[in-house]
């Protein structure tokens, strides 16, 4: 028999080391991520119908403003000439200006037809993906009940004022899709801390910033958000490295749009 002194001089392998399991992904999980694959494909195809059949009729205001600055361009679509020459900006002042993701989506919809269905199809794919992506949220939120994400998507498919949303050429269905990839990125990243949710979360603020000044409401949201999900993250020294990574990724992902 050893005595305790040979034993504790005995050197030990890296071998003989207890090591973690190997990362690989679960039965469960691959079966998980299948059912939200084709869930979600099945929502975003039964939403495409029901929203378009809410899409004929004449643009209205809104969306003749949008159609005008798609064929002829934003800046020959200005309204800031005001007719009271003792207040020349009172137009500046009053017009309501929107980023120009709308406009320039409506003018590669006007190549393909002028069409009321057809310039208001982008719209409601949107607003149909968006449908898609609340599924998603509340699978990634609640994963052991996805009968109550299910429930969500299929509540909002039901809502008057999103069908009236994701059924006209304004970016009302975008703003929605946006938030909600935004939501999704941030809740897989929490529960993951991948950095490439990051890069994902980057990529949709900055089409959000080229889709609407409900931007400025988004970002103050994701910094009430961050000591939740980003912080615990950047202070843990194993994915401090890959998050910071992450972040300067996404900062990057979010100027391509602009």
């Amino acid at each position: 028999m050893e005595s305790p002194e040979n034993l504790e001089s005995k050197p030990v392998s890296a071998e003989a080391l207890p090591q973690p399991p190997p990362a690989t992904r679960t039965p469960g999980r691959t079966i998980a991520l299948i059912v939200d694959t084709l869930l979600f494909v099945l929502f975003v195809v039964v939403a495409i119908p029901v929203c378009s059949q809410f899409s004929r009729g004449d643009l209205w205001l809104d969306e003749a403003d949008y159609t005008m600055a798609g064929s002829r361009g934003i800046p020959a679509n200005r309204w800031d000439r005001s007719p009271d020459r003792h207040d020349p900006l009172a137009l500046v002042r009053l017009r309501h200006y929107h980023a120009p993701l709308t406009a320039e989506i409506l003018a590669l919809a006007e190549e393909r037809s002028v069409a009321d269905r057809d310039l208001r199809l982008p719209f409601v794919v949107a607003g149909a993906l968006a449908v898609g992506m609340l599924y998603l949220c509340g699978a990634a939120l609640f994963p052991d009940r996805r009968e109550v994400a299910a429930a969500c998507a299929g509540l909002l498919l039901l809502t008057p004022a999103f069908l009236r949303m994701a059924s006209h050429a304004l970016p009302w269905a975008p703003i929605i899709l946006e938030l909600l990839v935004m939501l999704w990125a941030l809740i897989q990243f929490t529960q993951g801390r991948r950095p490439g949710w990051l890069v994902a979360l980057g990529a949709a603020v900055g089409l959000l910033f080229v889709t609407s000044e409900m931007l400025f409401v988004a970002v103050v949201a994701l910094l009430l958000a961050t000591p939740f999900a980003i912080l615990p993250a950047l202070r843990s020294p194993e994915t401090r490295r890959s998050t910071l990574a992450g972040l300067a990724a996404g900062a990057a992902a979010a100027t391509v749009p602009g």
